[in-house]
């Protein structure tokens, strides 16, 4: 698996969760950079969890980074959200892809943060279970005040989804909005956004 393609992945992944373009702009933009068809797949596949899973382990970055990353190097915060999807959700092997995930560091010419990168993936690995824990625990009292970065996405589900916010930001009906959900992962308000993780569940069941 080409480190290449995380690159590009951390860069399409930075730019849906961090810059407000939609999955589809994303795509368009980096997809035809690779010219193996195996390689679009696995982009695709990539950005597409890494919005899916964003909510959980970009808090769980909040919890192992001594400094956020976000807005000074968006697409190695992206990379690292994406380092954990490969760890947890496609269950790759974890010398794999943390390997890959430091080289994809490189790759985006970040050569002195893929250290970083590596002490990151490594005291997830140590520190697993209490992350975990972390994430998974209560963390509200009332629905209302849910936000994003504490809720598993398996609760997600069971948040209302407040109509007029959301037709306003996805463009309203079935098939509006589609790609345009992920993008409240952008909006400034967190209620608004933690409301807004049920549309992004099933966005991909609506293309």
């Amino acid at each position: 698996m080409s480190a290449d393609v995380r690159a590009l992945a951390a860069q399409a992944l930075a730019q849906v969760a961090l810059g407000g373009a939609s999955l589809r702009e994303a795509m368009e933009r980096h997809a035809p950079k690779l010219a193996d068809s195996r390689d679009r797949a696995l982009l695709m596949a990539l950005v597409s969890d890494g919005a899916r899973w964003w909510p959980r382990f970009d808090a769980a970055l909040e919890r192992l980074l001594e400094r956020p990353l976000r807005r000074k190097e968006p697409a190695v915060h992206a990379l690292l959200v994406l380092g954990l999807v490969q760890l947890e959700v496609l269950e790759l092997a974890d010398y794999a892809a943390v390997a890959a995930t430091v080289e994809a560091a490189r790759a985006l010419k970040r050569p002195q943060l893929a250290g970083l990168v590596n002490a990151v993936l490594r005291r997830w690995q140590r520190e697993r279970a209490a992350h975990l824990a972390a994430l998974d625990a209560p963390v509200v009292r009332d629905v209302d005040a849910r936000q994003m970065r504490g809720v598993h996405l398996r609760d997600a589900e069971a948040l209302p989804l407040p109509q007029d916010p959301f037709r306003q930001q996805a463009g309203g009906g079935e098939s509006g909005g589609h790609l345009s959900c992920i993008s409240v992962m952008t909006h400034d308000d967190e209620t608004f956004r933690s409301s807004c993780i049920h549309a992004l569940l099933f966005c991909e069941r609506r293309s």
